[in-house]
């Protein structure tokens, strides 16, 4: 058993990660984001995504704008490099990353903004995004849980999870429980992954999140100087 390499969140699992989360709209969604754009930036062409993982997002979205995308994880970046061969792509941390471009939108989503678990790396990402975006630029963020929203199981011992999928060469199985203690969700996710010419793989991977109200988002936003 190992753990994620680097400690990168979905380093390992970046391999299955489209098939675990295949269901999820993300064209809707992606529609419904960028109609909010443009009814703040009607000439809004381009658009950053920060956390972009495999790039699923960044494929809807490429329908309408130019894009890019940024993300820590190098194996992520492999599968969105060969999604989408003609986007410009940076492997480097939210918090920290220097691009001579701008743009006229940048988002942060499915819940990445989470793995900011502390207030002043939380400001610190916000602030950076907030520096790569045109005059009149808008930032999407989508937050991790709010504290109202947290299970009573998961500060009562944790609660766990069983998942599975597979199409006919692949079969992956995911079991975890996930806590929550001193404004953070720690979740442990054990991958069992079988492949029809490859063997079996099992790993574990360790995801911390920052749980914060959304006061604490719109005052962070507020800091980074966006309205």
């Amino acid at each position: 058993m190992e753990r994620e390499r680097g400690g990168v969140p979905y380093s390992r699992s970046a391999a299955v990660y489209d098939l675990i989360y295949g269901g999820k709209d993300y064209r809707g969604e992606s529609e419904q984001i960028g109609e909010a754009i443009l009814q703040r930036n009607p000439d809004a062409h381009s658009l950053l995504e920060v956390a972009c993982g495999t790039g699923l997002f960044l494929e809807q979205f490429g329908n309408r704008f130019d894009v890019a995308g940024v993300d820590r994880s190098e194996s992520m970046l492999a599968v969105a490099r060969e999604r989408l061969p003609g986007v410009p792509f940076w492997r480097a941390d939210m918090r920290d990353f220097r691009l001579a471009d701008r743009f006229d939108a940048v988002a942060c989503l499915f819940s990445s903004i989470g793995y900011m678990t502390e207030r002043p790396d939380l400001e610190r990402a916000l602030a950076n995004m907030a520096h790569h975006l045109e005059p009149g630029g808008v930032l999407v963020v989508d937050g991790w849980l709010r504290p109202d929203a947290i299970d009573p199981a998961a500060m009562d011992g944790g609660y766990v999870m069983a998942e599975a999928w597979a199409t006919p060469d692949i079969s992956v199985s995911r079991t975890g429980i996930n806590h929550y203690q001193d404004g953070k969700t720690a979740m442990q996710m054990n991958y069992l992954i079988a492949r029809r010419w490859g063997g079996v793989e099992h790993f574990t991977e360790h995801h911390v999140l920052g749980v914060f109200d959304d006061d604490g988002y719109v005052r962070s936003m507020g800091a980074a100087g966006l309205s």
